[in-house]
């Protein structure tokens, strides 16, 4: 009976895991994908260009609209974040005056 299934990314490998019952767990790897071509296996909208200088509660809402699958996450500028690459992440990155400073991409 599979539980559970989801991929992870780190840097540019993918890698799915499974967990079967309670014990086991399988692990696929891809290597050699790079960002660009993991978001293209992501659902939905990816690129959100015409928000670039927008508010973020506009930008917030029009995302998650136009793509059910992500969830976003309003970022300030020069905030450390992770590097992992997420297809139900897209990080708003904003300045103190919460405008829109870069292009919203799922990731």
């Amino acid at each position: 009976m599979l539980l559970y299934k989801y991929p992870i990314y780190i840097g540019v490998s993918h890698i799915s895991i499974a967990q079967v019952a309670d014990t086991s767990i399988f692990i696929h790897c891809k290597r050699g994908k790079k960002i660009r071509d993991m978001a293209s296996e992501c659902q939905g909208k990816s690129s959100w260009p015409e928000l670039l200088g927008a508010q973020a509660r506009v930008a917030v809402v029009t995302i998650e609209t136009q793509n059910p699958y992500v969830d976003t996450q309003v970022v300030l500028e020069g905030t450390p974040v992770t590097k992992d690459f997420l297809c139900t992440r897209v990080r708003v990155w904003i300045d103190q005056t919460r405008i829109v400073t870069r292009v919203p991409v799922i990731g």
